[in-house]
């Protein structure tokens, strides 16, 4: 029997969920601006892989709020199948505290940056000091 091209891949839009390629297959995801998540399959012949051993197109950035990542393979047939590429970390906004959490954190900063006050002299001799 003959194995055709080589590789097979799974494909998420071929008819019978497969490709074959002298290439590699991949998984991709990717996030909309509203932030929904979609996953692709496929493959990629080696004509258009570039360098052939460690190809560009197979290397994501690893950037804060990227919005697409992906994943190569090469391994053995279907190896793209339960491959979910992870994308970076996005940025969080974080909400404004209301007026109390404010005074709250202000009274504990201050508490805690005011610098230490050291006493050279005792109670008794301070008041000695200021009577005279």
């Amino acid at each position: 029997m003959e194995r055709g091209l080589g590789l097979k891949c799974y494909c998420d839009i071929c008819p019978n969920h497969t490709c074959e390629t002298d290439g590699i297959c991949f998984a991709t995801t990717t996030k909309s601006k509203k932030g929904a998540l979609t996953h692709q399959y496929r493959c990629i012949p080696k004509e258009e892989l570039t360098p052939p051993d460690n190809p560009i197109s197979c290397h994501h950035s690893n950037n804060v709020d990227d919005h697409f990542a992906i994943e190569c393979c090469r391994g053995a047939d279907y190896c793209n199948l339960n491959i979910v590429p992870t994308l970076s970390p996005s940025t969080v906004e974080i909400a404004p505290a209301d007026a109390q959490q404010c005074a709250i954190l202000l009274d504990y900063s201050q508490v805690l940056i005011a610098p230490t006050y050291i006493p050279t002299k005792t109670l008794t001799e301070a008041l000695m000091t200021v009577e005279t």
